[in-house]
């Protein structure tokens, strides 16, 4: 198999190419990054010269959409998925298999798509063994494989969920064929392919970061009922008590929305920061709390969000719950939904941590409870937080943003 590479820096994955007779001549491209939000090729192939082969491949690329990797391949010829197992036992003994080899930190593991019991296409993973033999193989869960023809195939999953990080990683695509033309009566392996054929290819994948989220522009009370889920928000902040009222979330594994004070943002930019890292979303609340603020300072406050963490919110909570003068039409210009609540606290009013708590703890599925992290003295709701947290928890509630009771969508980059 021979190997032309194309520029001087170089982001390549290799991906299989397997022959009977003919050698396929790839040729491999370095792809500069995509626009912010956008999907990120981090490698592409194509071959130069013709191949035979069930599987020789034509092109194939791996791109990179947040936490996801897609790795896609198209043969010359057309094949059966049905046809190849998911779980072959070694990459050395004769089967049919189309698989990806991943190496990082010392270790490698093998993806390979094929049909699971049921009928439907799965993704399954297990480590390669030094004596090249395949650990016990596990379903990933959440991934997908795609075909568009018989002549390709794609799989997409999160990288996580395979024990990657971001970082520098070695990519080889391994297969196996079998069949007559596959053995010459001394050898039964002459369809195994490994491309490339000495070694793997040196790829990076890249820091994910949340940029963004869409949604509908609508005016919500509440999510999505069917669900045993819930959202706590906290107004008026950033302030001396936010990074307290987070860690709550932070011991926890769960998540909570915070609509920001425009003009704070600037003087804690490090909270804002933290918020967005542990998982929780940043949201609007106006620049300076006024009564049915407009478009300069909806973008204002947007701006100043931005500026601080990189991140754009979709959301935002009109102060007082005013929709009067122009503020619903602001919000709807900037791609906004205005959220409103069906729990109100009124832990402004300082009623005690066991009230704040109650009240908090009366809503129910698809419920978006107010709270306040700042304007005024918020030990209490400091103090209520971990109950209504941890209460939720031992009910079997989901504590999730406002993106995801709604079903926003979020933006990631790369």
């Amino acid at each position: 198999m021979a190997w032309r590479t194309a520029g001087i820096r170089h982001v390549v994955i290799a991906v299989l190419a397997v022959s009977f007779s003919v050698a396929a001549l790839f040729a491999v491209t370095a792809w500069a990054p995509a626009e912010a939000g956008a999907t990120v090729t981090l490698g592409k192939l194509e071959a130069t010269d013709s191949a035979s082969g069930p599987v020789s491949v034509k092109k194939a690329s791996v791109k990179q959409s947040g936490k996801t990797l897609t790795v896609s391949a198209t043969t010359y010829r057309k094949w059966s998925l049905k046809k190849v197992t998911p779980r072959p036992a070694s990459m050395k003994l004769p089967a049919r298999y189309l698989c990806f080899q991943l190496r990082q930190a010392g270790t490698t593991k093998v993806l390979c798509p094929g049909r699971a019991k049921g009928g439907k296409f799965r993704v399954y993973r297990a480590k390669l063994l030094s004596n090249g033999r395949t650990s016990k193989f596990k379903q990933v869960k959440g991934s997908t494989v795609l075909r568009k023809n018989f002549r390709q195939v794609s799989v997409t999953f999160d990288f996580a969920s395979v024990a990657l990080t971001p970082g520098t990683l070695n990519w080889a695509v391994v297969a196996d064929w079998t069949g007559p033309a596959c053995e010459d009566g001394e050898h039964t392996d002459l369809c195994r392919n490994q491309a490339p054929i000495e070694s793997k290819i040196r790829s990076k994948i890249r820091q994910p970061r949340i940029i963004g989220c869409t949604t509908r522009t609508g005016v919500y009370h509440h999510g999505d009922r069917n669900r045993k889920w819930i959202a706590l928000t906290y107004d008026d902040g950033p302030s001396a008590y936010t990074l307290d009222v987070l860690n709550t979330f932070r011991k926890a594994n769960a998540r909570a929305t915070f609509f920001m004070v425009g003009s704070l943002v600037g003087g804690r930019a490090d909270t804002v920061r933290q918020i967005l890292k542990q998982g929780s979303e940043l949201a609007n609340h106006s620049w300076s709390h006024e009564m049915n603020p407009g478009a300069s300072s909806l973008s204002s406050t947007n701006a100043a969000i931005r500026k601080a963490s990189g991140f754009t919110p979709c959301m935002f909570r009109p102060p007082y719950g005013s929709m009067g003068g122009s503020t619903l039409p602001a919000a709807r210009s900037l791609g906004m939904g205005t959220i409103i609540w069906d729990i109100d606290t009124i832990d402004y009013r300082l009623p005690g941590a066991g009230t704040i708590a109650s009240r908090a703890l009366s809503g129910g599925r698809g419920s978006i409870v107010l709270m306040h992290d700042g304007g005024g003295n918020r030990s209490q709701t400091v103090a209520a937080t971990k109950n209504i947290v941890n209460t939720l928890k031992l009910r079997g509630f989901q504590l999730v943003t406002v993106s995801e009771i709604l079903g926003a969508k979020t933006t990631w980059s790369p």
